[in-house]
């Protein structure tokens, strides 16, 4: 179903609006679920819930991205992150992230992490998440950007250079693949398809 067809209680801007206007949002569906929303340029972007394969990958990267987490850094799936606050803000919500301990500590986090990761869960996020999130976080300063896509199952990793993300190794298949940046950890690829 397309995301504006999503039944929802609370009446949803079509015309842009502030950060601190998208935080008073009480931006539940009928079923009084919260709404997976974004704030993208000032305008309110709601998108279907992901599905079980979608968290599935979710989870399994967060565990392994837990299991070789440094100290003084946290592993944080599905929290806020203000990519931009003007003039028109952009809050993304990466599947998962790492950030310092500092950040974990905040209720609204406006500083990049040291990794965003996005899973790729329909065809139709597949642009958005190698294009325009990647020119996004690539402007913000986050320094490691991961895109997981699930059916193949694909880690493509990028590395921040000079404001632009330059692909920084790919691996395809059901395989294992060490990765040293930002920290060493293992992915089995295998483990994120259902």
């Amino acid at each position: 179903m397309p995301p504006s067809l999503w039944p929802m209680s609370a009446l949803v801007p079509t015309h842009p609006i502030t950060l601190q206007e998208y935080w008073a949002l009480d931006l539940a569906g009928d079923d009084g679920a919260p709404l997976c929303t974004e704030l993208v340029a000032g305008m309110v972007v709601v998108s279907p819930p992901p599905g079980g394969p979608h968290q599935v990958a979710t989870g399994e990267l967060t565990a392994a991205l837990l299991a070789g987490c440094p100290v003084g850094f946290r592993v944080i799936p599905g929290a806020g992150w203000v990519v931009t606050d003007a003039p028109q803000a952009t809050l993304r919500i990466p599947d998962v992230m790492v950030v310092t301990d500092a950040q974990a500590r905040l209720v609204r986090m406006t500083e990049p992490p040291l990794l965003a990761v996005e899973v790729v869960s329909r065809a139709t996020s597949v642009e958005r998440d190698l294009v325009t999130k990647r020119r996004e976080y690539a402007e913000a300063g986050c320094v490691h950007y991961w895109v997981v896509l699930p059916d193949r199952p694909e880690l493509i990793r990028f590395r921040l250079d000079d404001r632009v993300y330059v692909e920084a190794g790919r691996t395809t298949g059901r395989r294992r693949v060490r990765v040293t940046a930002p920290y060493v950890v293992t992915v089995d690829l295998a483990r994120l398809v259902v």
